[in-house]
């Protein structure tokens, strides 16, 4: 359905859910972000995977996501910036490891698992919430490897200024217990 009402992210995933769980539409929602390119024709495949061979335990999964080559100066910065932060977490394993790797642009969600997870109407970073909400529910969250998809760096230094001050103003972790948030 077309959001002919730009109602934002948060209250769009909310409205797809609801409708989703009230209907029994689907048992399995893939969200990928539309500026997005697949690296291959079986993405879906990979990315619910993880979710059909532990249905009642795997709550989302959360693809591979991987810069495109920089093509400007702009795009090199920040992708220095990527590969230096990726350096960095490549090596953390379990959850404390997914959890700096899941990403919005390509996740999938277990329905029956999810019922009620609702996102905050002002929610900045939507993805990391939905992280913590899994792993606070008890439920499992994987990161599929093979599930690549790549995105367009930043190209204007305005563009790149917003994406950090994005990050720098998360706001998911204030909504759990300190507990969760701290062991990740």
């Amino acid at each position: 359905e077309k959001n002919i009402k730009n109602i934002g992210k948060p209250a769009s995933f909310n409205k797809i859910i609801q409708e989703a769980i009230e209907n029994k539409k689907w048992d399995i929602l893939v969200q990928i972000d539309a500026d997005t390119i697949p690296d291959s024709e079986n993405l879906l495949i990979k990315l619910i995977e993880p979710i059909t061979k532990n249905y009642g335990h795997t709550a989302l999964t959360c693809g591979n996501i991987l810069p495109l080559e920089p093509k400007n100066y702009i795009e090199k910065i920040a992708f220095i910036g990527i590969q230096d932060f990726y350096s960095e977490i490549i090596e953390e394993k379990g959850v404390k490891g997914i959890v700096n790797r899941c990403n919005g642009r390509a996740m999938a969600f277990n329905l029956n698992l999810i019922k009620e997870l609702k996102l905050p109407e002002n929610i900045l970073d939507d993805d990391r919430y939905q992280f913590y909400w899994a792993v606070s529910n008890g439920y499992e969250v994987i990161f599929a490897p093979k599930a690549k998809i790549f995105y367009r760096l930043p190209s204007t230094l305005k563009d790149y200024i917003y994406q950090l001050a994005r990050y720098k103003d998360s706001t998911a972790h204030k909504y759990f217990e300190k507990n969760i948030v701290k062991s990740l």
